[in-house]
């Protein structure tokens, strides 16, 4: 209530309205269509009205404060469980709150699905034998991959061979994609079997950046946690030795 400048006689404001409004509005571009602020995720066009979201939690729990200041309207939800359902009953809330939401809501998913993006194929930076580790509080794990020209990914951990579960995805600066694996840090990560996120980027002839722990559907306990992982290309690493 206090960022949709809800003054109340009792109570003494520690930001100006002004201050309010350059945290909601001073904002950075992010992924398609969204914003954000200070603390905020800034959509202009929520199914029709202008909304601030601040969100956050794990495949156990979400918290979600979900505002439409033309209304003064927040929503509140907290939840036992990190799956799809919470963000849908904020929406149906909302749906209840405001016809005009829901009207476009509707319309939006009885929508054509958009075609398809193109697939990038690795530029040939990216193509060959890389060799590396993955860091954890155990010690480095060995860790290769090997990226074909069509962008095919294989992976060893510890010497064993692991699954691609996600096509990887390239850019010019980086990758993501998933693998299968264990990293044998179950006292944290919970019992396996688990698969790993992998977000990485090149500079100078290395691969580096992360690998994220997440749980598999209808495991029950799991954490996601993130771990460093770096990588070189076998012929940089040939000429180095």
């Amino acid at each position: 209530m206090f960022h949709l400048k809800a003054h109340l006689p009792n109570q003494k404001p520690i930001l100006s309205d002004k201050s309010i409004d350059v945290m909601q509005n001073s904002t950075v571009a992010t992924d398609g269509s969204s914003r954000y602020g200070l603390g905020w995720w800034v959509d202009e066009d929520l199914n029709g009205y202008r909304s601030l979201l601040g969100q956050g939690g794990t495949d156990d729990a979400m918290a979600f404060l979900r505002l439409i200041p033309s209304e003064e309207i927040a929503v509140v939800m907290l939840t036992n469980t990190g799956d799809a359902a919470p963000p849908q009953v904020v929406d149906e809330i909302l749906s209840v709150l405001l016809p005009s939401f829901r009207a476009k809501r509707e319309a939006s998913a009885n929508a054509k699905p958009s075609p398809p993006k193109p697939e990038v194929k690795p530029s040939a930076s990216f193509v060959g034998n890389w060799v590396g580790h993955i860091h954890t509080y155990h010690g480095d794990l060995p860790f290769t991959l090997s990226i074909s020209a069509s962008g095919d990914v294989q992976g060893t951990l510890n010497s064993a061979a692991v699954e691609t579960v996600k096509k990887f995805e390239f850019t010019d600066r980086g990758m993501l994609g998933r693998l299968t694996g264990n990293l044998g840090t179950d006292e944290d990560a919970g019992p396996g079997p688990y698969d790993l996120d992998f977000e990485l980027y090149l500079k100078g002839g290395t691969l580096y950046g992360s690998t994220t722990t997440r749980p598999r559907p209808n495991t029950r306990y799991g954490s996601r946690l993130s771990y460093w992982v770096e990588l070189r290309h076998k012929k940089a690493q040939k000429a180095q030795n």
